[in-house]
Order: structure tokens, then sequence, then C-alpha cells
């Protein structure tokens, strides 16, 4: 059997000393791995959290969540894309049932526009208006998420 090794927290050093990864638990019980690029910044973290929840976040160069991989407590898988100022723009999920959904939001953080496709196989694709009240789907026979 091999030495185990046992700390609280593990953290990496480059040969200048600077800190480019570390694994530990946080103070609200979130387990992480974080990597940590040249200029500093986190770049990506893999983590669980209180909730049992495992996540990917990845980073541009200047620390701002650009994606992010997520599987909820309630079973819900998504994965979100942000802009540069690090608003969510674009999501990605299947919800506990299998429904598939793709949504793009304005740069106000309004639902724009989505598209579903129901566990019976119909497809819906739905427009909202800056206020996000519907303006337009397809079929037009489904209801609105919304």
């Amino acid at each position: 059997m091999g030495k185990i090794i046992d700390v609280e927290k593990l953290v990496i050093r480059d040969p200048e000393g600077n800190i480019r990864a570390y694994l530990g638990v946080e103070s609200d019980g979130t387990t992480q791995l974080v990597f940590v690029g040249k200029t500093g910044h986190i770049r990506a973290t893999l983590s669980v959290n209180e909730n049992d929840a495992p996540s990917l976040s990845l980073t541009d160069r200047g620390g701002l969540k650009r994606a992010g991989l997520a599987l909820s407590d309630k079973g819900v898988a998504s994965l979100n894309f942000y802009d540069p100022s690090g608003k969510c723009r674009m999501t990605i999920n299947v919800d506990p049932q299998g429904v598939p959904r793709v949504g793009m939001v304005d740069n106000s953080g309004i639902l724009r526009s989505l598209l579903t496709i129901y566990l019976d196989g119909t497809p819906t694709i739905q427009l909202f208006n800056t206020a996000g009240k519907p303006v337009f789907q397809a079929p037009e026979s489904t209801a609105f998420v919304g």
C-alpha cells in the first residue's frame, strides 16, 4: 500500500513559488480543485458543494467566469456560457425528466429565446420581448414556458 498524505488543503506551487493549484474543503463544506493560471487568476474550478452538487467553472485570463457545467442537487444538468462582463447569456440544460432546453438571454438578463424538445418529441421555439413577454412561438399550440 502507498503512503498516505492527510492534510486539510494541498497547495501546488511553480518553481517561482506562485500558487498554481490547490485542493481543499472550504468553510461552507464545498470541496474544490482549483487551477490557477500564470497571471495569478483562477482559470478552472472543479467542485462539489455542500448539497453534493458537482460543477466545473472555466474563467478567462482576467478571472471572469465564461463557462460552467453543473448538475444541480435537483438533477438539472446545465451548461452555461457567460459574456466578457460575467453575465450568463446562454444556457443548455436537461431537466430531471429528460426535457432538453436551450435558452438565450439578452444583456439585461431577460430570457429572449427558448428552444425546447418535449418528451413526446414536440419541438418548440419561443421568443420574448425586452420585457420578457412572449411575442412568438412555434408551434402555436404549445404553452409558453417563460
